[in-house]
């Protein structure tokens, strides 16, 4: 029985610790099957970590990417500017030294424009007073749009001061100007005193009228011609804008009835609505002419600013004055100090007028003289019966048809200077660079 018994709690000893082993194989399989997912899940957490850094660094790439193409962008951009104005400044250059004839458009930055163009040579400066602003931007026409040319010429038969060479004149400079600088003949117009058709009679309202007709539609890069052949005279300036106190005019053929055409008419008429770009060359052969446009910057021999010319001129008054005390002419002694007087009190005004009658557009003048002096009526071998201006233009342009405007000014001046006191001037909407070959 004993026996039995201890057998008994052998085999109870026996399944306990058959189960106490069996608890700790599962408690091990427990902790190993923990482990395992405690390890599954940091794997995924460092899985999601490297996706999550892989996803930043791609977006920092993306992010990099733009931000070198923005700034590749950029560089294009400012790499076009620098090529705009390198061509620009190439192209001044490469006019100035060949003359060859420009295909492309230029605008230029007056800041840039003053750096990039050397001043003119000794005694051919710009007469620009300083306190007079430039104006901010200005284009050069090509000239290679529309053309169109208005050629007036006024002998005035049976008036008090007839003449004889300006219908001459017309003829032989439409001819000049159709055959050098292409001009077709249906865009040219020729008002004349001696043609039977009321409508082509240069008149006062015919004048205005065909001088509209001239710049009517005018875009960037056309070119007008207008060219006047007659009497020239001044007037008493009434809105204050002329530091002489004087207007320049232009005599119609029935000035007598309807009196002249001033230069703020002028202005306004041909030069007030052109655009930017546009091109109008105006020769204007008459006496006192130097300012008959009222374009704001003018070239002359002496180099003088315009402050500078009023006090030249003040200089000039009272030494006229001083000779007409001598002479006991009280007359001229009263004119000459209220025009001395006009000069100063107008001097601001001036400087205002020039501010209002800049212009963007690139006009051209060429005038007979100063307006102070006449403009000779004459004979030349070849020509017959002419106007000094308009033979020497002709002449000189014809000799060399590729001529700077510091060529064809000197030229003009030299034809002249041998037979007559006349100085002819040369002025601008802008400043021109001398050196620059002359078209239109």
């Amino acid at each position: 029985m004993t026996h039995h018994y201890d057998s008994e709690s052998e085999e109870e000893r026996s399944d306990e610790e058959y189960e106490e082993e069996q608890e700790v194989v599962e408690e091990e399989e427990e902790e190993e099957e923990e482990a395992q997912e405690s390890g599954n899940s940091e794997e995924e957490e460092e899985e999601e970590e490297e996706e999550e850094e892989a996803e930043e660094a791609e977006e920092e790439e993306e992010e990099e990417e733009e931000e070198e193409e923005e700034e590749e962008e950029e560089e294009e951009h400012e790499d076009e500017e620098d090529a705009e104005e390198a061509e620009e400044s190439e192209a001044a250059e490469s006019d100035a030294e060949s003359f060859e004839e420009e295909d492309d458009d230029f605008e230029y930055n007056l800041d840039i424009f003053a750096e990039a163009v050397p001043p003119p040579p000794s005694g051919w400066a710009v007469n620009h007073n300083d306190r007079v602003p430039l104006p901010n931007r200005f284009k050069l026409s090509n000239c290679k749009g529309k053309k169109r040319a208005l050629f007036v010429g006024c002998n005035y038969p049976g008036s008090s001061a007839p003449l004889t060479g300006c219908i001459n004149d017309v003829i032989n400079i439409r001819t000049f100007v159709m055959k050098q600088y292409n001009f077709k003949e249906e865009d040219c117009l020729t008002l004349t005193d001696d043609q039977q058709d009321p409508e082509l009679q240069p008149t006062k309202l015919n004048m205005l009228a065909a001088m509209k007709w001239l710049v009517h539609d005018a875009q960037p890069n056309d070119s007008y011609f207008f060219h006047f052949s007659g009497h020239g005279g001044q007037e008493l300036d009434m809105d204050g804008e002329e530091d002489d106190g004087i207007d320049e005019n232009i005599y119609p053929s029935d000035f007598v009835e309807s009196g002249t055409i001033n230069d703020d008419v002028l202005h306004e008429t041909l030069v007030g609505s052109l655009p930017a770009g546009c091109r109008l060359t105006v020769v204007l052969d008459c006496c006192h002419s130097g300012s008959a446009l009222d374009l704001p910057y003018t070239y002359s021999s002496t180099g003088a600013m315009n402050s500078d010319e009023i006090f030249n001129d003040m200089s000039s008054g009272v030494n006229e004055t001083r000779a007409a005390l001598l002479r006991g002419d009280v007359e001229a002694v009263l004119r000459n100090l209220d025009l001395m007087n006009r000069r100063l009190e107008n001097k601001d005004n001036r400087e205002y007028a020039l501010q209002v009658k800049s212009s963007e557009a690139d006009c051209i003048m060429l005038s007979g003289c100063k307006d102070s002096q006449t403009s000779a009526d004459t004979y030349q071998e070849g020509f017959g019966r002419t106007g000094a201006l308009s033979w020497s233009l002709i002449t000189t342009l014809t000799q060399n048809p590729k001529q700077s405007y510091l060529e064809l000014l000197n030229n003009v001046r030299d034809l002249l200077k041998e037979k007559y006191s006349q100085k002819p001037q040369l002025s601008s909407s802008h400043p021109v660079d001398l050196n620059r070959r002359f078209t239109m």
